[in-house]
Formats: C-alpha cells, sequence, structure tokens
C-alpha cells in the first residue's frame, strides 16, 4: 500500500500539459490592423512533424525578406455587409496584373473570405490577337464568393477536420475584331476545394525582429490540401477552343496546392506557413511577432496621401502630397508578391511633399507604397503602375 500511494503522489506532482483549444471568444478581433511577417531561405527546413506535444524548433530560419500585410476595418464600407476586414491585393489572369480588394468576414463558425472588389481596368491584347484595337476588360463590380472556405474553424483543437469549397467569378468583357466579339461579357469560374486538418498541437519556436529567439508559443497545425479547377466562359457559354488557345487557357484545368500553418489564439492570423509542392518545401512565411494581441498587431488609421505621376516609369520622380508629420519615416515600395523592390528614408513635415526617384530595374505592373511612421507604424498606403 506504501508504495502505491507514493507512486501516485509522484504522478500527482508531474506536470500536465494538455493541447491548446482555439474558441471564438478567445480569438483577437481587433479594428483595422497590419501583420508583418519575414519570408524564410527553405534550403534545411524540415516539413513539421505530425501528433501530439511537439515541439517544432525553427529558430534557425534564415530571413530573405518580408512582406506586410494590411487588414483594414470595413466600418462604413456596404460592399459586403457581412465583411469585417478588406486587404489591398491583385489579381492575375495570364499574365495580366491589376488591383484588388478582398474582404474577409469572421463569425462564430469560423474565420472565411467573403468576396472581392476589382479595380476597372483595361488592357491591350494586340500581342495575342493581333487587332489595333482589341482589349479585354476587367470589370470593377463586387464578386461575392459561391460557397465558403473557412481558415479556421470555431471552436478548433486536434484532429477536427473539414471540406468545404467556393467558387470565385473573374468577370471580363472581351473585344476581337477577328472573332467579331465587341464588348462581349466573359467569365473564368475558379473552384477551390480543400481539406483542412488539424495534425498536432504542441510549441512553436521561431525567430523575433530582433535576430533573437522567440520563447516557445502554444500552437495547433493544420495541414491543408487543395484542388483547383479553372473553366472558362464566354457569353454564357463555355469559350471556343480557338480562343481558348490564343490566350494559352486549358478548359478544365487543375492545380494542386498543399501546405501547413500553425496557429495559435492571440494572433488573427497564422503565426507560420509552410507551402509545399511535390513533397518539397517552396516558401516559408513566418511572423516573427509573438507578443499578446496587445502588441502582436498594431493598429493602423490611415491617413490620405496623392501620388503623380500615375502611372510612372523607372527613372521617373514619385511626388507624394500628404499632410501628416513623418519625420524619420519611411517609404516602402512592394511588388504584387509582397517582395519589397525599393525602400527609401523619408523626412517631411505636414503638407510637404515627399520626392522619390524610381529605379531604373523596376519591371511594368502594379505596385504597393507604404509610408512607414518613425515608430514604426503605416500611415498610409497607396497602389502605384509602373509602365
Amino acid at each position: 500500500m506504501r508504495f502505491i500511494f507514493t507512486m501516485f503522489f509522484i504522478v500527482l506532482l508531474l506536470p500536465v500539459y494538455s493541447q491548446l483549444v482555439i474558441e471564438y471568444d478567445d480569438f483577437p478581433q481587433p479594428e483595422s490592423y497590419e501583420i508583418f511577417r519575414f519570408v524564410a531561405d527553405v534550403n534545411n527546413v524540415q516539413i513539421p512533424e505530425e501528433g501530439e506535444d511537439q515541439i517544432w524548433d525553427y529558430s534557425s530560419l534564415s530571413v530573405i525578406d518580408s512582406s506586410m500585410t494590411l487588414f483594414l476595418s470595413t466600418e462604413g464600407d456596404t460592399t459586403f455587409p457581412e465583411a469585417k476586414y478588406k486587404t489591398p491585393s491583385f489579381l492575375q489572369f495570364q499574365g495580366f496584373i491589376y488591383a484588388n480588394t478582398e474582404y474577409d468576414g469572421i463569425d462564430e463558425n469560423g474565420a472565411y473570405r467573403v468576396g472581392s472588389l476589382p479595380q476597372d481596368t483595361s488592357f491591350s491584347i494586340t500581342q495575342i490577337s493581333g487587332g489595333p484595337d482589341d482589349v479585354i476588360r476587367f470589370v470593377g463590380s463586387p464578386s461575392p464568393l459561391d460557397g465558403r472556405i473557412d481558415f479556421i474553424k470555431f471552436p478548433l483543437s486536434y484532429q477536427d477536420t473539414w471540406t468545404e469549397s467556393f467558387i470565385e467569378t473573374t468577370v471580363f468583357e472581351l473585344t476581337v475584331a477577328a472573332f467579331g466579339l465587341n464588348m462581349v461579357p466573359g467569365s473564368r469560374k475558379r473552384t477551390l476545394t480543400q481539406t483542412r486538418t488539424v495534425v498536432g498541437w504542441g510549441e512553436l519556436i521561431t525567430p523575433n525582429r530582433e535576430g533573437g529567439i522567440n520563447e516557445p508559443r502554444e500552437v495547433l497545425l493544420v495541414q491543408a490540401s487543395g484542388i483547383t479547377l479553372d473553366s472558362f466562359f464566354l457569353a454564357g457559354a463555355p469559350a471556343p477552343p480557338p480562343l481558348i488557345d490564343a490566350f494559352g487557357l486549358t478548359q478544365g484545368e487543375i492545380f494542386e496546392n498543399e501546405f501547413y500553418l500553425f496557429f495559435d489564439q492571440h494572433d488573427p492570423s497564422n503565426l507560420m506557413r509552410i507551402n509545399i509542392d511535390g513533397g518539397e518545401i517552396i516558401s516559408v512565411f513566418f511572423k516573427p511577432d509573438h507578443n499578446e494581441i496587445s502588441t502582436s498587431v498594431s493598429a493602423v488609421e490611415l491617413i490620405p496621401s496623392t501620388v503623380y505621376p500615375n502611372p510612372i516609369s523607372p527613372m521617373q520622380e514619385l511626388t507624394i502630397q500628404t499632410d501628416q508629420d513623418l519625420t524619420n519615416g519611411t517609404f516602402i515600395l512592394s511588388d504584387m508578391n509582397g517582395r519589397q523592390a525599393l525602400v527609401r528614408s523619408i523626412d517631411s513635415l505636414p503638407n510637404e511633399n515627399i520626392t522619390i526617384s524610381m529605379p531604373g530595374y523596376l519591371t511594368p505592373g502594379l505596385y504597393v507604397f507604404q509610408l512607414i511612421s518613425g515608430n514604426g507604424n503605416i500611415r498610409s498606403i497607396g497602389k502605384i503602375n509602373v509602365h
């Protein structure tokens, strides 16, 4: 009896670890905020082990780039009443790149994408069709998703799994003289079916912003795999093969994707994402700030700014007008993938013009600029078209 009692007492003294459960009521929902991420070198990075009570030590990640994502409050924006956040982004269609705004929602079931609002944009397609006046116009109207995929479910715990799908529609008008088309409506319907499974729980260790190491963070590991199917339509019917061939499209083309996400209960976005292709890691993004929500994300109160000329050419000077004090600030120009193309120090008082020389190496396309205050907060964002 004495032996049994002693063993029972020892067991009681041992620490007991339990898996994390992410609840809706605990999930942070700030107003507008920004998420800063580092891009890591994929060399020597391992695919995370699945299972319980894991320690995922990625403290030796080597940083090669960074990106910033803005989540702006939709207060006063009635485009999608169910949306809570909107994010400046880009859409791409066979090499045509144009500005877009994505809308996200969150409710007691999960966080999800609601739809998008593209910027009305036209491109010449003479190089494709041969006609001097041939154009494709991407229509700037709200595009709600048909269906729903939750990025995260509530409550979220180990071994949860869900399979969902949505259809994303890209609307355009096509003018091609050789085909007798004059502003004929068309669309790409992209069907995404995705399965997400919580395949592990434990602690995540990553580098911090200063080059040190964060304290271990309790997380859930989510594995996601999906299939994307593209279908193209013109005037309400499947697009004709000659037109499909001219644009280099494939009717019914299928893409597969796979990635891992680490979630904790203190952050409205994943702490780390590992993208997989053919069983190999192709990219790694991680958030270096692992603090409580009060410091893990930064509130954003944007100020208006005017830029000209826009469009602009490489080697030209860009002028920015703003009424805010940007002493010891920074100008950041990023491409559509979030990669920084230009960083310049700025130092301006209210109502002073800011002048930035565009480098000659910029390639044509859309870029996003950010004005960063001396304390590191984003004060203004905008889009620049380089031609």
